[in-house]
């Protein structure tokens, strides 16, 4: 089996994904790239030359756009831009296959559920949200008295790779599995497709992360995620070993500085 670090495409998922499988997401090409607002913040450089930053400036739509990267290389901070919120995010790989069992609770979310599918993930926020963040792929949730208590679904796709994302639950309805059910269900859509699975999470003090209450078979890579403008300055180093049961070892940790012209 591959270990997780073999899979670069984690580094620069946004770069890789709007140049590839969802280049038609992408709003702005070249030697830089941005998605649909509509979908989510995600930009990316080509790389730290000045044409890519003129790039993603011409991207932005004014002063107040705000854009957000993913980055495992330090940049320098750039002139002319502002840094607005720095953050971390964890890069999971499933090495395992998730139960074939599926809950016959869980229904296949479309166009009908999206107000429920916004209220929920902003009241959450297990990630950006945006109008058209429901249609990156396919999103499943469980309801319980009629009401969208808990769901997950598809965001990056990578080579070899597919992400588990907006993996939450309302408060009242924790503790119940829900979460690791729906990931599972996303887990097995992947596999039937063949791609590994990297969940991408923010770290929120006193939560912990959803995917680990999933039980899935996984190794620990640490990385970035922020909302800004700009170009990202990043430190890397290594990240500690898990004593969760089922999640390998650290990989490098990616800081993410956000800078708004």
């Amino acid at each position: 089996m591959r270990d997780p670090g073999d899979f670069k495409t984690l580094d620069r998922p946004v770069w890789h994904a709007l140049t590839g499988r969802q280049a038609r997401l992408a709003v702005a090409t070249g030697a830089a790239v941005r998605i649909d607002p509509a979908y989510g913040p995600f930009a990316a450089l080509r790389d730290g030359s000045d044409e890519a930053v003129v790039a993603l400036r011409c991207a932005l739509a004014g002063p107040d756009d705000a854009v957000g990267l993913v980055e495992r290389e330090r940049r320098a901070p750039t002139p002319g831009l502002q840094s607005l919120r720095e953050a971390t995010l964890v890069q999971m790989v499933a090495t395992k296959p998730a139960p074939v069992e599926d809950d016959p609770c869980i229904v296949l979310l479309g166009e009908a559920d999206a107000p429920e599918m916004t209220e929920l993930a902003l009241a959450t926020e297990p990630g950006p949200w945006g109008a058209a963040t429901h249609r990156y792929g396919n999103f499943f949730g469980i309801r319980i008295d009629g009401r969208l208590a808990a769901m997950a679904g598809e965001r990056m796709l990578l080579p070899e790779l597919a992400e588990v994302s907006a993996v939450c639950t309302w408060p009242e309805f924790r503790g119940q599995g829900l979460a690791a059910a729906l990931v599972h269900r996303v887990v097995r859509g992947f596999a039937a497709r063949r791609h590994a699975v990297p969940p991408h999470l923010r770290r929120q003090r006193g939560r912990n992360p959803a995917l680990r209450d999933a039980r899935l078979r996984t190794a620990l890579r640490n990385g970035a995620f922020g909302v800004g403008a700009g170009v990202s300055t990043v430190e890397t180093s290594k990240a500690p070993s898990s004593s969760e049961e089922g999640v390998g070892g650290g990989g490098p940790t990616r800081r993410l500085l956000l800078e708004r012209a």
